[in-house]
């Protein structure tokens, strides 16, 4: 066979191959000649405007308002890769706002472009490669939008926790503290987010409500919290340099989960009621002082050497100490103080006369 008919199967079978190659292709292809006509555009840029509609680098400026990638720039025609490409300069990846001036759509870009030369590097005219990423642009500027509002509203509640009078701790999957307000901060210190899990207890100075036991670790609410498990108005004993006085605290859990459930970490809420503890102690002291006195005070009622009744505006009894039921059989439960003298035979001193 003919040499030359062996080369030239070889570069129709290799141009056959890269014709393929590039109609598989998603991205539009164009190539053009050094005056911007089309040779070559793969079916994707022939998708991406109707046929015969595009065909010069000024029908294309005709048909689109291009921008540049803030939207509002316009792209000069000279600065755009297809042009630049039979220039001789390649472009990378240039992103650029694409208007049909026909059907108002938009199409963000970007455009590759490089010269097309021959085997001595003679300019052949230029190609250029499209990518659509509208769908891309759309998405990032959604979730651009999310992440703006998810900021708002992370700040708002970081501003009403750092507001509240409780104190508030969350930690992640693994137990890191990644939050804490400034209650919880001047009750255990800035420092408590390095904390060992098993030594929190002695870290921070928790203790049973008898002020003397450590805390059990295995019971913390923030780790219970962590593992899946809510508690409610736990209480315990917070003594540590930042109280050193003791503040006793009921500590409420709840684990933090994600949409699907799963336990992403957990979060505790401390809320100081040593005043109402305090409040709780004095109370319940003055109820034993006041019953001390009331047995004291009744103790000297009984041993009054005179019999003594007390009764009130009805003249019903209040109050008979024990010389004056032991001389007269006088109860509270007897009869009413005017049937006294008949009941229990009361005179005057004549021993005769009815006391009325």
């Amino acid at each position: 066979m003919n040499p030359e008919d062996v080369a030239g199967g070889a570069l129709e079978q290799r141009a056959t191959v890269l014709e393929t190659v590039l109609d598989c292709m998603s991205a539009p292809v164009v190539a053009f000649d050094m005056d911007g006509g089309i040779l070559f555009a793969n079916p994707a840029a022939r998708a991406f405007t109707p046929p015969n509609a595009v065909r010069t680098p000024e029908e294309w400026f005709e048909r689109f308002e291009v921008f540049e990638a803030d939207g509002r720039t316009p792209c000069s025609p000279e600065d755009f890769p297809q042009l630049r490409a039979i220039r001789g300069e390649a472009t990378d990846s240039k992103e650029v706002v694409a208007r049909d001036r026909q059907t108002g759509a938009l199409q963000y870009l970007t455009v590759t472009g490089r010269p097309l030369t021959d085997r001595d590097g003679a300019r052949l005219g230029g190609v250029i490669l499209f990518q659509d990423v509208t769908a891309t642009r759309e998405t990032q500027a959604a979730l651009r939008q999310t992440a703006e509002r998810l900021r708002v509203q992370a700040r708002f509640m970081e501003t009403v926790l750092h507001s509240i009078s409780d104190g508030v701790i969350a930690a992640d999957a693994d137990g890191k503290h990644v939050f804490s307000n400034q209650v919880a901060d001047r009750l255990f210190g800035e420092d408590h987010r390095n904390a060992e899990d098993s030594d929190r207890s002695g870290h921070y100075g928790l203790f049973l409500p008898d002020g003397e036991t450590p805390f059990p670790a295995a019971e913390l609410p923030l780790g219970r919290a962590v593992r899946g498990e809510a508690t409610d108005d736990v209480e315990m004993l917070l003594r540590n340099p930042h109280a050193p006085d003791g503040t006793t605290v009921q500590v409420s859990g709840r684990p933090l989960r994600d949409e699907g459930g799963v336990s992403q970490g957990g979060v505790v809420l401390f809320h100081d009621f040593t005043r109402l503890k305090r409040a709780e102690r004095d109370l319940q002291r003055t109820a034993e002082e006041l019953r001390a006195r009331s047995q004291m005070q009744e103790t000297y009622f009984h041993s009054i050497p005179e019999g003594v009744v007390v009764v009130d505006a009805a003249g019903e009894p209040l109050m008979i100490n024990a010389l004056a039921e032991r001389l007269g059989g006088v109860g509270t439960a007897d009869a009413a103080p005017a049937d006294w003298p008949p009941e229990h035979g009361i005179f005057f001193s004549d021993q005769v006369t009815p006391v009325p």
